[in-house]
């Protein structure tokens, strides 16, 4: 369970903290190659909330609809809950991406989450540095992307934050 201060956490979706607002859990954006199945409602695993990804291909979380996008500006890092539902292999690999100012003047950015930081049937807790992702803005975040080279393709994630150290 997450222990940072709710002061310094925008969070996206936990039961630790209060969840901005969000437009959806999957974009489900076709035709541009159907993303993946799950995230809508998600499911309760134990005494929680999870989203469950299957046939993982890539997957949105919007923030820029019908809601303000988020300001993370301030913000550190970005905190994700990874569960790979198979087994993980040799090169399998997660990359999470952030797209700011979606459709004007977009800029975006990735990290790439290898097989030596996940694990099979177990959650794995990432503290990705913002600044990995080499945006110059962080101020208008309107997508965060899963998305998987078609080896990994089901998940669960829990507790996806922004975060300040």
């Amino acid at each position: 369970m997450p222990t940072r201060d709710p002061a310094n956490v925008i969070s996206i979706f936990s039961d630790a903290y209060t969840n901005v607002p969000v437009d959806y859990y999957n974009g489900f954006f076709t035709p541009d190659g159907q993303t993946t199945q799950g995230g809508e409602p998600p499911l309760t695993l134990g005494s929680g909330q999870v989203i469950n990804y299957t046939q993982l291909n890539f997957v949105g979380i919007g923030t820029f609809l019908n809601v303000s996008s988020i300001d993370a500006s301030q913000m550190t890092h970005l905190h994700v809950d990874i569960n790979v539902q198979e087994a993980v292999e040799s090169g399998d690999y997660i990359t999470l991406q952030l797209l700011n100012s979606v459709g004007n003047n977009e800029t975006s950015g990735s990290v790439r989450i290898t097989d030596n930081q996940l694990q099979s049937n177990q959650w794995v807790s990432l503290d990705v540095p913002l600044n990995d992702f080499g945006l110059a803005n962080r101020d208008k975040l309107g997508l965060l992307f899963f998305i998987s080279d078609n080896t990994i393709s089901n998940i669960y994630v829990d507790n996806i934050y922004y975060y300040k150290e």
